[in-house]
């Protein structure tokens, strides 16, 4: 479904909304950069960056985490939920429909 361009279209919304441009806002004001350097695709790289650093090394706070505040990670992993949604989960009937009888099949096989 990755290759389907509707499948983007709900998080397309979201870039759109209220919450991700105050998000966007807030990292200009964070970062000193301009708002046009401030793309969606910068914002998942520093997100990514910050949650790829975080996994490595849970000890320590990755710098990249400190441009968002509490509410701008929620923002980031909603907008991430709703991919995944859309890829990856029940966002189309084909994709759960093939992938239940599976864990079917593993949960009566565990049983």
């Amino acid at each position: 479904m990755d290759k389907n361009p509707n499948t983007y279209l709900e998080r397309k919304r979201f870039e759109n909304s209220a919450p991700f441009t105050q998000l966007r806002e807030k990292l200009v004001l964070r970062t000193g950069l301009a708002k046009e350097d401030i793309s969606v695709d910068n914002v998942e790289a520093v997100y990514m960056t910050c949650a790829f650093e975080t996994a490595w090394e849970p000890e320590k706070i990755s710098p990249w985490c400190h441009l968002f505040d509490e509410p701008g990670l929620d923002v980031m992993q909603y907008r991430q939920d709703i991919e995944y949604y859309w890829v990856d989960g029940y966002g189309y009937e084909l994709t759960y429909k093939q992938a239940c009888p599976a864990i079917i099949d593993m949960i009566d096989h565990i049983k």
